[in-house]
């Protein structure tokens, strides 16, 4: 690490691992990645050796990105700074304008909305939309009551994945492989059921990892699979929003 930098960015979705580790483990990581921070190096092993390669290609990625801005910026400030306000003041402008434009847009096709999201996505019986068929499906199988309810959270989750194009049917099989991993229902160190629609459908990956579980393994080749799933989804990506409802 950069002695000229006091912190360093952990992405929301690389904590995910932390789901699928002990807190043994995860105390491991942890202080594989304070240690990596402050540049030495830790042995590590099995899972937690796995688990940190993806944060040790990122901390990298982000150095390179750091040490090239402050190059950038050394150049720009050497040459002086007026023409680049002024070209930041105008494209602020444009931006402004394109922001008036869209919300104006925005304000007449608010009344349609609703309506094209419904003819996107094709539904199973007529007035019956496909997001509203799969959470229904999926309080069933989890055994949720009435007062769990369609959030905007969760059915943005269903949508999304349906646009993506997924079937209805893949999301289903998602769902009941979530229900038949053991270590999702509750069987793990903490006790916690990680059952939550937005988990299931938060990403394509996930969604693909689910539709894996619905093939029955050993528990211990499941985590050391989750983890390698999660290893391979590629580059963390940041997200808002609701992470996870452990209902």
């Amino acid at each position: 690490m950069s002695k000229d930098r006091k912190s360093f960015l952990l992405h929301i979705d690389s904590l995910d691992i932390l789901e699928d580790l002990t807190i043994e483990e995860s105390g491991q990581l942890f202080n594989a990645i304070r240690l990596y921070q402050l540049g030495e190096e830790t042995p590590l092993k099995g899972v937690v050796k796995i688990a940190f390669s993806p944060f040790r290609n990122q901390f990298i990625r982000d150095i390179e990105k750091y040490q090239l801005t402050c190059k950038r910026r050394a150049e720009a400030g050497s040459k002086g700074g007026k023409q680049k306000v002024a070209n930041v003041a105008n494209a602020s402008k444009c931006k402004q304008k394109v922001a008036n434009v869209a919300e104006s847009k925005n304000k007449s096709d608010s009344k349609n909305d609703s309506d094209s999201d419904s003819k996107n996505i094709k539904t199973l019986v007529v007035g019956t939309p496909v997001d509203s068929v799969i959470f229904e499906y999926w309080k069933a199988v989890m055994g949720k009551d009435n007062s769990v309810k369609p959030t905007a959270g969760r059915m943005s989750k269903i949508k999304a994945r349906l646009k993506d194009g997924y079937t209805e049917e893949q999301i289903k099989s998602a769902i009941d492989g979530c229900k038949s991993s053991d270590h999702h229902m509750g069987k793990n160190d903490s006790g916690k059921v990680y059952d939550c629609l937005t988990l299931i459908c938060r990403s394509a990956e996930k969604l693909d990892t689910f539709i894996g579980y619905t093939k029955t393994v050993n528990p211990d080749q499941q985590r050391e699979q989750e983890v390698l799933d999660w290893v391979n989804e590629g580059q963390p990506q940041n997200i808002q929003g609701e992470i996870y409802d452990h209902e």
